[in-house]
């Protein structure tokens, strides 16, 4: 496939209105088929570097000025690829600044290659993916929480004691896991990474009402600024990204 004409994206990130510094980072390269929302953890300058690593990771694996022999050709294992390489920096940063707690979250949607009908979502953490089809909202990624666990196990009251407290991330274990989740993708598809500054701020509810008034031939953009600008008035507790994803007629091979 030839890269992705097909496609639309925005991007876009908002310190919030609790917060002193941004330690989120995003990544949108419609051209590679790649896009990510990182939200870093550990405070001040660790969580900063700790996002920054994964968005240069990925940037650098997908760089077309980058020789492809230096990359898997598989662009799902070259984005995983990247996503250790960062896992790496960020242990060897945090070791040598002597920085506890140090890690980032991970949600990143990669066009396979093999197909325009076939994406995959990489994750860890608490950072999500959503699908927005025919006027339903679908979230298409788990949160890797205790928060999420306890609610598994039908424990809602414990739930609310776990929230925010993740289970995986990247920079926290040398053995890090990826989650790996297929996504069938259809022409009208309007796919959504986001931080949980965004959806701690808001309900699914909620965000299925703002993609319903967005209109089909609407500007992604002002899609993306309305997401974060209801996140701040809802409270604006934590950094909120947002990277969106359009997409349009499909190449019939």
């Amino acid at each position: 496939m030839d890269g992705f004409p097909f496609l639309d994206a925005a991007a876009a990130t908002d310190i919030g209105r609790r917060r002193r510094k941004n330690e989120d980072a995003i990544l949108a390269l419609p051209e590679a088929g790649v896009f990510a929302v990182a939200d870093g953890m550990g405070g001040g300058p660790a969580g900063e570097m700790a996002s920054e690593a994964v968005r240069e990771a990925l940037w650098s694996g997908f760089d077309p000025g980058v020789s492809r022999e230096k990359h898997p050709a598989d662009p799902v294992e070259r984005a995983v690829r990247a996503i250790r390489e960062a896992n790496d920096r960020i242990l060897r940063e945090a070791r040598k600044k002597h920085w506890v707690g140090t890690g980032t979250t991970v949600v990143t949607l990669v066009w396979s290659g093999s197909s325009p009908r076939s994406a995959v979502v990489l994750h860890a953490g608490d950072s999500r993916a959503y699908r927005w089809r025919q006027r339903r909202l679908q979230q298409l990624t788990l949160d890797h929480s205790l928060a999420t666990s306890a609610r598994l196990m039908g424990l809602e009251e414990a739930s609310t004691l776990f929230q925010g407290v993740i289970t995986r991330a990247v920079g926290i274990d040398e053995d890090l896991e990826i989650e790996r989740t297929a996504v069938e993708v259809e022409p009208g598809d309007l796919l959504m990474l986001c931080s949980d500054g965004l959806t701690n701020a808001l309900p699914d509810t909620a965000l299925a009402v703002m993609f319903a008034d967005h209109p089909p031939d609407g500007s992604l953009e002002r899609l993306a600024a309305r997401l974060i600008e209801a996140a701040n008035a809802a409270g604006g507790e934590d950094n909120i990204s947002v990277v969106l994803v359009g997409v349009g007629p499909l190449p019939r091979h």
